[in-house]
């Protein structure tokens, strides 16, 4: 799951990422939503590389302005992810203007 950071606009999305609300609801339109629900492969082995290549444009240039990317269940985001032995580290910032 991925929270856009204030004062940008998601542009392009990838195909296995699906718009939603900040409470995570549906969006009909693919861009401009404020969160984004990814799919994984089915399996990821722990040196593998996943990357999402969304596009953003800065609106309003917010200093500092994060969002963040975390790794969940597909299923049920408060369930724990069984293979995992280290949930505190399933969370990322996503930092625009880090010097703003």
């Amino acid at each position: 799951m991925g929270i856009v950071p204030e004062g940008a606009t998601v542009t392009a999305v990838p195909g296995n990422c699906a718009p939603r609300t900040l409470d995570g609801d549906w969006v009909e339109e693919p861009t401009g939503a404020p969160r984004y629900r990814c799919e994984l492969p089915l399996w990821v082995a722990e040196k593998q590389t996943v990357t999402f290549p969304f596009q953003l444009r800065i609106d309003t240039v917010v200093p500092r302005a994060s969002g963040k990317i975390t790794l969940m269940h597909p299923y049920a985001a408060t369930q724990p992810l069984a293979f995992d032995p280290n949930a505190g580290n399933n969370t990322a910032k996503l930092v625009l203007n880090p010097t703003g």
